[in-house]
Parts: C-alpha cells; sequence; structure tokens
C-alpha cells in the first residue's frame, strides 16, 4: 500500500468519525421535554412551548441544507482542515452555549452555530475522501454517511440512559424533575467531552487532497488489464468541454450516466430539465421522511416500539453501507426505483396490517432499508450527473426546496387528529406521492459511458503534462 492510499484510508475513516457528531443533531426530538425543562428552571421567566418538538427536526433540517452550499464554496475558498476545524468550533461552542442559555437569543445563536457547523461539513469531507479512491465513490459516501446513522442511535441512547433513567413520565409526574435537570447538565458536559475527543481524532485522520498526489504510479484505474493515470483523465475532463468526469468510470462495465454540460454555471444550471427533475422526484419521496412507522399511534405498546425502533436504526447503518456499494455498480436510476417501489408497498399496506405484530416488524426492517437509500442516493445522484464541481451546491438547493416542503406538511398533519381515517389518508397519500416520484424517475434520460470510445478519442488525442497541476487543496 503506497503512502497517498494510506492517508486515503486514514482520511475516509476520519470523515466517518465526524459522521458520528454531525448525527448527533437527529437526537434532540426525544430529548427536547428534557431540555425545555432544563431551560425554564434556569430562567423562571422563560417558558418554551412543549409543541416546540413538532417543528424541530423539519426547522433545523431547513436550516443546516442552507449551509450545505454555503460550505461547498468555502471550501474553495479557504483548506479543508480549516473548514472542519471551524465546523468544529460551531458544533461545540453550539452545545457549551446551551449550559448558559438564559434567553431565547443564546438559543437561538446555539441552533444556529449547530446548523451551520453541520451544513458546512457534511458533503465537503465526503469529495475529499471521494478524491484519493475515485472507483469507491459509492462504498465510501455509504460507509461515511453511515457514520451519520450510528451517531444518532448511539447518542440518543446515551441521552435516554443519562438524562432520565428512572423513565420517568416528566409530563405527569415532576418529582424526578429536580434529578432530571442534573443529568441534562452532565449529559451536555459528557456529550462536549466525546465530541471533542471524537473531533479531535478524526481531524488528525484527515488529509486534504492535492492535485499534486497525482501521478502514474500513485491513483489509476485498470480496464482490460491496462493501466490509465488518473493524471491524464483528469487533466482532460478539466480542460475541455465533456459531458462526463473522470470519477464516472467504474472498474467492471460502461456505467450509465445523464449527458450533461458539468462546466455549466449554477445560475444556468438550477433552471435545467435534469436537475428540476431531480428536485421534484426526490421531494415526493421524502415529504414523510421525518416519520418512522413505530412514531404512529397503532405501537401501543413501548417494549415493542423499542425494539422495532433499534431494528430500523441497525437496518439503516448497514444498508447505507449496501446501498453505496450497490452505486459503484449499478446506475442510480434502477436502485432508486427499488427503493421507492419498497416504499410504496410499506405504506399502501401497512395500515391493514398494523395490528399484526410479526408484520410490523418485517415492515421496520423494510423501512430502514428504504430510508438509508435516499440520502446516499440523492446526493450522490447530484454528483454522478452534474459533476464534483456543481453536483454538492446543486444537492443543497435541492435540500433546502425538499426540507422547505417537509416542514409545511409537518406542520399541517401536526395539527389534524390521528384518528384511524387519518392514519388511513396518511399512508395512502405518502404512497400516491412516491409513485408520482418513481413516474418522474421513469423519465429521466440514462445513457451509457463508452470507457474505449472515451480513451480512443480523447486520451489519445490529448496528452497533458502532470508538470502544470497545482497543489492547491480542497478544490471541488
Amino acid at each position: 500500500m503506497n503512502k497517498i492510499k494510506r492517508k486515503g484510508i486514514f482520511s475516509v475513516f476520519g470523515a466517518f468519525l465526524f459522521n458520528l457528531i454531525l448525527g448527533s443533531y437527529q437526537i434532540w426530538p426525544k430529548l427536547l421535554k428534557y431540555f425545555i425543562l432544563f431551560i425554564e428552571n434556569k430562567n423562571k421567566n422563560l417558558k418554551l412551548n412543549s409543541n416546540s418538538k413538532i417543528l424541530f427536526i423539519p426547522l433545523f433540517r431547513l436550516l443546516y441544507s442552507i449551509f450545505i452550499p454555503i460550505g461547498i464554496i468555502l471550501t474553495r475558498k479557504i483548506k479543508l482542515k480549516k473548514c472542519i476545524l471551524l465546523s468544529f468550533f460551531l458544533i461545540i461552542t453550539s452545545h457549551f452555549l446551551i449550559l448558559y442559555a438564559l434567553s431565547n437569543i443564546i438559543i437561538i445563536i446555539s441552533f444556529i452555530f449547530f446548523a451551520f457547523g453541520i451544513g458546512i461539513s457534511c458533503i465537503t469531507l465526503t469529495v475529499n475522501s471521494w478524491l484519493f479512491f475515485p472507483i469507491y465513490r459509492g462504498l465510501i459516501f455509504g460507509f461515511i454517511s453511515s457514520g451519520n446513522a450510528l451517531g444518532n442511535y448511539f447518542f440518543e441512547k446515551l441521552g435516554e440512559k443519562l438524562i432520565n433513567p428512572y423513565k420517568a413520565n416528566i409530563e405527569k409526574s415532576k418529582f424526578y424533575n429536580s434529578l432530571i435537570i442534573k443529568n441534562f447538565t452532565f449529559f451536555i458536559k459528557i456529550l462536549l467531552s466525546l465530541f471533542t475527543i471524537i473531533g479531535s481524532i478524526s481531524i488528525i485522520l484527515i488529509t486534504p487532497w492535492k492535485k499534486s498526489m497525482i501521478n502514474g504510479n500513485g491513483n489509476y484505474f485498470k480496464k482490460n488489464d491496462k493501466i490509465t493515470p488518473l493524471s491524464e483523465l483528469e487533466l482532460i475532463d478539466e480542460r475541455t468541454d465533456n459531458n462526463f468526469d473522470v470519477f464516472e468510470i467504474n472498474r467492471n462495465k460502461s456505467i450509465p450516466y445523464i449527458g450533461f454540460n458539468k462546466n455549466e454555471k449554477i445560475k444556468d444550471t438550477l433552471h435545467s430539465k435534469a436537475f428540476l427533475q431531480l428536485m421534484f422526484m426526490f421531494c415526493l419521496s421524502t415529504l414523510f421522511n421525518y416519520l418512522k412507522i413505530c412514531d404512529f399511534p397503532e405501537f401501543k405498546n413501548e417494549e415493542f416500539k423499542e425494539y422495532n425502533f433499534f431494528l430500523f436504526n441497525i437496518t439503516d447503518i448497514f444498508f447505507r453501507i449496501l446501498w453505496g456499494t450497490f452505486l459503484d455498480i449499478y446506475d442510480f436510476k434502477t436502485l432508486y426505483l427499488i427503493s421507492l417501489y419498497i416504499q410504496i408497498g410499506i405504506f399502501s399496506t401497512f395500515y391493514f396490517i398494523a395490528d399484526i405484530k410479526y408484520f410490523c416488524i418485517i415492515y421496520s426492517f423494510l423501512e430502514g432499508v428504504t430510508f438509508s437509500s435516499t440520502y446516499v442516493i440523492q446526493a450522490f445522484s447530484f454528483y454522478k450527473i452534474f459533476g464534483v464541481n456543481n453536483g454538492g451546491i446543486l444537492f443543497g438547493f435541492s435540500k433546502i426546496f425538499c426540507n422547505f416542503t417537509q416542514l409545511i406538511i409537518y406542520i399541517f398533519i401536526n395539527y389534524l387528529n390521528t384518528e384511524s381515517i387519518y392514519f388511513l389518508i396518511l399512508c395512502l397519500f405518502y404512497s400516491v406521492c412516491t409513485m408520482l416520484s418513481s413516474i418522474i424517475l421513469c423519465f429521466i434520460e440514462v445513457k451509457k459511458f463508452d470507457y474505449d470510445k472515451f480513451t480512443n478519442e480523447n486520451i489519445k488525442k490529448r496528452r497533458f503534462s502532470t508538470s502544470s497541476i497545482n497543489s492547491n487543496e480542497g478544490n471541488f
């Protein structure tokens, strides 16, 4: 193993560790009632509405998605390490402010810092890892994003055990409130300590990719036992107007791509047919992504509900890696259609089997399979279609639109009653939206990348010297 690959492996693992921290934002819906109790105890004049739990996740997702394109642009202006350090500083500061949250302004600043820290690093770390191993982008993305899911599950369970080991219902009884408030303070301090340790290790492990690392003996891939230096392909892609990029080339076969000028300006790309199709397709298929089957009122048994929640999370973690691996072999369109059809089957029939215990277990597993595909395939498809330069920014704009729509739907649903007929309508409506999403996906035209034609018509015609490659960091 050469030095560059070793640095790449460390960088991938460092990005995985940092994503453990990034996934921690998803713990707050369940811990929000303890946070409200803590804040109101510190400031007797400050009263927070417990219904804020309804809006927290969709509002926070909207906030951090706004910072995704900012993070991509920021990484082009400053070095990657500085961007990671800024993200790390904002996340640590946001949790430190919680301990001294004496006013609404401090609370708002805390969550803005947290959202900013997540947004500017959630994609940039993955792209940096891709550049070390361009033919394993799917596997790398799936592995790194599994850290996000693992962080969510681990820190949520840690919070529940440390804050409320008594399993007290604080809305009905105030007997344990003083102990819970002390435990919450202790949990935040533990969280800060763990974040500091994990974040420090990840920052040490991550090495910013440089173009000067490219050489004929370093990064390359094989096709028909012929070694093609990545430098030649990289230079051709950067200096011509070809509608593909080097990282689309698969090690086993010609891979699908969508013909699109990846050098086009962002403002023109936002009006393109490909972008609008992807944005509306993902929006329709993720309208209810914040809902889990085990959150529905039909799950009366708390122990059974916890078991299904555990199954969902374990499936989500494992299948993020699996979906990513498949993305290196198959096109995203085929994979996402499979996921959408499973999703349609789940929500069009769940109402009728909600009372059957073992079917619920199967459905929680299948929901974990489809949920894991959403983030992995969604982000990956934007890079696959629009290239490394524009993909992250366009993914950020798409997330803003999707999360804004989710926020509106979430508000609407939580003001409805939870009777059985409402549950049926909700499931059927979600199925229809997913069906519309699959129809839009079918109309996206997918072409085949011809490796041999690429080699014969481009590489042989254009020979560039690697000596002209500069050593800028994080240029993606």
